[in-house]
């Protein structure tokens, strides 16, 4: 169809695909474009000519151009430095080849300023229609890169620097233990150098021979494969075989999270270890020194605590007698033998002799001591050694003899350390050795004063013995005189009789007891005992004494103390009977008031105040001190006018300090005095189903059967008159063999024994009693009568079996009592 000239074709093109194309296209190159403006690195486009068509900000910060002259002015190589481009160039052409470089190349670009700094690039060709139309690319500053570099290049030279320079052997390793480096200080420790060890296998190149060092080192790489730290001190072994003492740590060496190796650090301690086994020797020598009680013993010590650290096969210590010149051998160990020898020789001529002389330490090698024996110092005594090694040994300056310790064959056996070993624990050995010698002196003096302790302590028994037991006959026949119908006159002889025999007794008794006290040999005890029944005996004990004299005599007890109290009261006893007998022999008229009152109080302890007051003659106040004072009276002419040793009082306030307690004094010259102690004691625990106990009453000892057991005639003559006086049916025995006999076929309900007796003493006698298969018969009651002074002598009489101990010469109203507890009340 052809159109004519007034027709119009008109052709529409649908091109809205096409725009939304160009649209998308433009909003792709814009997030192109945002994004290369985030990258750190430069991002640029450039025609075929190499002129840059797009650069991001980075280009723009990096070589400081701005936008404007930048784009389509400045080519590519351009921002090369000059020396540069020719490689760059080709390294364009490569890489728009398609060819990488592996690593990639370094090149120096050029800022706007002339400045450079170091890059790498990597760029692609833009094509359209088979056509290259230019390239794109990315340029990475590798300024940062290059510093650390640099920094690491540093470090590493400064590590390597660092371990060759470290005092330590360092040595590292693959996972495997194969060797790659070691450090100088490695070489020198064990012995190997590093070339000749590369590629070994760590564990077996330092652990010798020794299958344990091996097994042990392996379990270490185990350990440390693991991922663990290992520090450990051990043993390994140098290159020549011989034992060195290390502290290791190894520790594994990480790269990116896996374990590829690890290193270790060796450092030598052996002289760490000499020196603690040298202070281990020191110390334990020094402990045997304060424990040492025998010279023997203490020398083998230092011999085997020595060995340890240095060759002690040949070791002497010898004693200088320097008044005789003499050197005395008491431990002497030579090789030869291994024995100990003793013997003494004269110290002219020997080496221990020059020391002595000169008083200092020696180390002499073989070519030291022919040489003094050359100058005539010394001569040659027995096998020449090697190596001679003294010190002297001294205490306030003055020596008192040598250690020495020897080689006959290996002259590099002791050194200047080993001298000075010895140096430090001479000092030691000599004050010990003196103190041995002091200590053996010391035990000789003690046994001697022990010896002499005993004899007199057996002279005074005996003594107390032979004097107390005719003063029982005597007080005791005096006593029953005394009942008896008497002319006034004789009434008189008999009293001066009686007061005269007790007076002897008290004597006696007080230097009995100053003995035993001044001797420490005292002892005191813990019994039940009831105060008001300690009082009341007392009260009967001195009523009679004191009516004699004209005197009144008050017992006052507080109503509130318990009936039982745990203490000693037999002391208590014996400073009550010193205080109510100095009161009543110190007082001619008035009275006498023994008081015991209540101080304080708690559940389990109460304390209590004995006191005892006169109306006698007092003491002056500048005399308080002294007449507690042994053989001490306020005034000569009392001792004249009243009698006594004055003990009474020393002996008193001795006791009560054995109590914790001490004797107070209130008086006024002339007018009386009060003598008083306070004493803590424990109460008795009571109990509902505890025996009520019965008030003494002598009428329940009659018909009682009672045993006397004695060999002195006058003695059983005393106790029998006052058993039956007391109602009591007796029977005699004048040994214990027969006492046996008369128990067995007999019954009694007590029996009194004398200890001391033929035939069969009174402890023999008791134990065979006891043995008796009749239970009532070997259950009788058994009172000891003795007349004897030695320590212990209650507890052994407890100890056969004896159920309490009477002391001769006895008061009648104390064995009255002490019969009326066994036989009515059990005790």
């Amino acid at each position: 169809y052809k159109l004519s000239e007034e027709e119009l074709l008109v052709t529409y093109e649908d091109r809205t695909r096409e725009k939304q194309y160009e649209e998308k296209l433009r909003e792709n190159e814009k997030k192109f474009r945002e994004l290369a403006d985030l990258l750190p690195e430069v991002v640029f486009e450039a025609d075929a000519e190499g002129y840059l068509t797009y650069v991001n900000k980075m280009a723009l910060k990096s070589f400081r151009y701005p936008r404007k002259e930048f784009l389509r002015k400045v080519r590519l190589y351009e921002m090369i430095a000059p020396e540069d481009r020719l490689r760059a160039r080709r390294e364009i052409l490569r890489q728009l080849r398609g060819k990488v470089s592996t690593p990639p190349e370094e090149f120096n670009a050029l800022r706007k300023d002339g400045s450079l700094f170091p890059i790498s690039f990597k760029v692609s060709p833009i094509i359209k229609k088979d056509e290259l139309q230019g390239m794109r690319g990315i340029l990475t500053d590798l300024t940062t890169q290059k510093k650390i570099q640099e920094h690491l290049k540093r470090d590493k030279i400064y590590l390597e620097q660092l371990i060759q320079m470290a005092p330590e052997a360092i040595v590292q390793t693959y996972k495997d233990g194969t060797v790659v480096n070691i450090n100088n200080e490695f070489t020198h420790l064990f012995g190997y150098e590093g070339k000749e060890i590369q590629g070994m296998v760590l564990e077996k190149l330092i652990s010798g021979k020794n299958a344990e060092a091996l097994e042990e080192a392996l379990h270490i790489r185990d350990t440390v494969s693991n991922g663990n730290k290992v520090e450990k001190e051990t043993i390994r072994y140098r290159k020549d075989g011989s034992p060195v003492n290390v502290s290791l740590l190894s520790s594994p060496i990480i790269f990116e999270g896996r374990m590829i190796g690890y290193y270790t650090i060796y450092r030598d301690i052996s002289e760490q270890k000499r020196n603690e086994k040298i202070t281990e020797v020191i110390l334990n020598i020094s402990t045997a020194a304060l424990i040492a009680t025998s010279q023997k013993h203490f020398f083998r010590v230092i011999k085997n605590e020595l060995e340890k650290i240095v060759n002690t096969k040949n070791i002497f210590i010898a004693m200088y007698d320097r008044e005789n010149n003499m050197l005395h051998f008491p431990y002497y160990v030579n090789e030869k033998n291994g024995k100990e020898i003793f013997r003494e020789i004269s110290a002219d001529g020997t080496i221990s002799g020059y020391v002595i002389r000169h008083r200092k330490p020696l180390l002499l090698r073989a070519e030291d001591i022919n040489k003094l024996v050359k100058q005539g110092e010394i001569e040659m005594i027995g096998t020449p050694s090697k190596v001679w090694l003294g010190v002297p040994l001294m205490v306030d300056q003055q020596i008192i003899g040598v250690i020495s310790i020897q080689d006959y064959e290996d002259e590099n056996a002791l050194t200047i350390q080993d001298l000075n070993i010895l140096k430090i624990i001479s000092n030691q050995i000599a004050l010990t050795i003196n103190h041995i010698r002091a200590d053996e002196m010391l035990r000789i003096a003690k046994e001697k004063a022990e010896e002499n302790a005993i004899f007199k302590e057996q002279f005074l028994s005996t003594m107390s013995h032979e004097i107390r037991t005719p003063l029982n006959a005597i007080i005791g026949i005096s006593r029953l005189l005394s009942k008896s119908i008497l002319t006034d006159n004789q009434k008189e002889y008999i009293k001066a009789l009686r007061i005269s025999g007790e007076n002897l007794l008290r004597l006696i008794n007080d230097i009995l007891d100053f003995s035993k006290l001044e001797a420490g040999k005292m002892l005191t005890e813990n019994v039940e005992f009831n105060p008001k029944d300690q009082i009341k005996m007392l009260e009967q004990t001195y009523a009679f004494s004191a009516r004699e004299k004209g005197l009144s005599m008050n017992f006052w007890l507080d109503k509130n103390i318990p009936d039982k109290l745990i203490g000693d009261s037999t002391k208590i006893n014996q400073i009550l009977i010193n205080l109510i007998g100095n009161a009543i022999k110190f007082t001619k008229e008035g009275s006498i008031t023994v008081r015991v009152k209540i101080l304080r109080e708690d559940k389990e302890n109460i304390v209590l105040e004995y006191s005892v007051s006169d109306t006698g003659i007092g003491i002056p106040k500048n005399k308080f001190h002294s007449i507690f004072e042994s053989f001490t009276q306020a005034e000569r002419s009392i001792s004249r006018r009243f009698g006594g040793t004055g003990l009474g009082l020393a002996i008193s306030r001795k006791i009560a300090r054995l109590l914790n307690s001490d004797i107070n004094i209130k008086s006024t010259d002339g007018k009386g005095s009060t003598f008083s102690f306070a004493l803590t004691l424990k109460k008795a625990l009571s109990s509902d189903m505890e025996k009520k106990e019965t008030d003494f009453n002598p009428e329940y000892l009659k018909g009682k059967k009672a045993l006397i057991v004695e060999d002195n005639v006058l003695n059983r003559i005393v106790v029998r008159q006052n058993m039956k006086e007391w109602g009591m049916i007796v029977d005699e025995a004048d040994n214990g063999q027969e006492a046996v006999e008369k128990v067995r076929h007999r019954d009694y309900d007590i029996v009194l024994m004398d200890l001391q007796m033929p035939v069969m003493d009174g402890y023999k006698a008791t134990r065979l009693i006891r043995q008796l298969p009749d239970k009532k018969k070997s259950q009788v009651p058994i009172i000891a009568l003795t007349a004897s002074a030695l320590l212990g002598i209650r507890t052994q009489a407890y100890e056969y079996g004896m159920n309490n101990v009477l002391l001769k010469p006895f008061k009648p109203d104390e064995l009255q009592k002490m019969i009326f507890d066994l036989t009515v009340n059990n005790k």
